[in-house]
């Protein structure tokens, strides 16, 4: 806890002097995260190989100071036992990381982006994951796993994971029903997310012209035209390369995204 503190502090220093950009303000918070995590799983010592994945915004190193981080918990192994043993070391890293109450917290680590959501166990198995993959994943979940970014653990686990991640996003068609159904979720997401009572024009995350616009925007062009990045701005820069964006939309939209963070 000290040492989050402690470089969370440094970061924000940095910030409010204006020493180094926002993009790199984000990538040292991220970087203070893939740190913590990392130690928990050494300090809960698994018995069974598995393996911390990013999602979300820390997978694209673009935390802000009030993110939480999105992970998927992965190992490899069979049968009741190993099941067992994931889901002793998922809940310990969980407790250790997220503590028993807001004071004793480190900071708060979320699993609500695994399969099945909050319904399902912590830690799943490789076999699970390739199962779910194979018959069950949604559109929606393959525009998260864009941003799956590898964390620490078992470096075999991880990349057979990412593995299945590669199949998963870029191994079926990517047409019409496909872009329905993001915009689907995406007017569901402005819907149920944002707050009663708050004004959309003014909720910089998710309401009109927000980040999540901009997200949500370059992810849907990503699955279109096959643009492998978890970085917004670098997945803009990319887009544009591609022919994908003008320069000039391009630019707009970082320097918004930029803006808003």
């Amino acid at each position: 806890r000290q040492v989050v503190e402690s470089e969370t502090l440094r970061i924000i220093s940095r910030d409010i002097l204006r020493e180094v950009a926002t993009a790199k303000t984000s990538e040292a918070l991220a970087a203070v995260g893939d740190a913590a995590l990392a130690a928990a799983l050494h300090a809960v010592a698994p018995r069974v190989p598995m393996g911390i994945v990013a999602m979300g915004r820390l997978g694209g190193r673009e935390l802000s100071y009030g993110s939480d981080l999105d992970v998927l918990l992965v190992y490899d192994g069979t049968g009741a036992e190993d099941a067992a043993a994931a889901e002793e070391a998922a809940t310990s890293i969980f407790r250790l990381l997220n503590g028993h109450t807001p004071a004793d917290r480190i900071i708060t680590v979320d699993a609500s982006l695994r399969p099945w959501g909050r319904q399902g166990p912590l830690a799943r198995s490789l076999e699970a994951y390739a199962e779910y993959h194979r018959r069950w994943v949604e559109t929606w979940e393959r525009q998260a796993l864009l941003r799956a970014r590898p964390v620490a653990g078992d470096a075999r686990v991880l990349a057979d994971f990412m593995a299945l991640v590669e199949e998963a996003v870029w191994g079926g068609p990517f047409g019409a029903e496909e872009i329905r159904a993001i915009r689907q979720m995406k007017a569901r997401t402005e819907r149920e997310r944002i707050p009663a009572g708050e004004d959309p024009q003014f909720h910089l995350k998710l309401g009109k012209g927000s980040l999540a616009d901009v997200e949500w925007t370059a992810q849907l062009l990503q699955l279109e035209h096959q643009i492998r990045s978890s970085n917004t701005l670098e997945t803009l820069k990319l887009l544009s390369a591609a022919g994908a964006l003008s320069a000039g939309e391009a630019a707009v939209l970082a320097e918004a995204y930029r803006f808003l963070t």
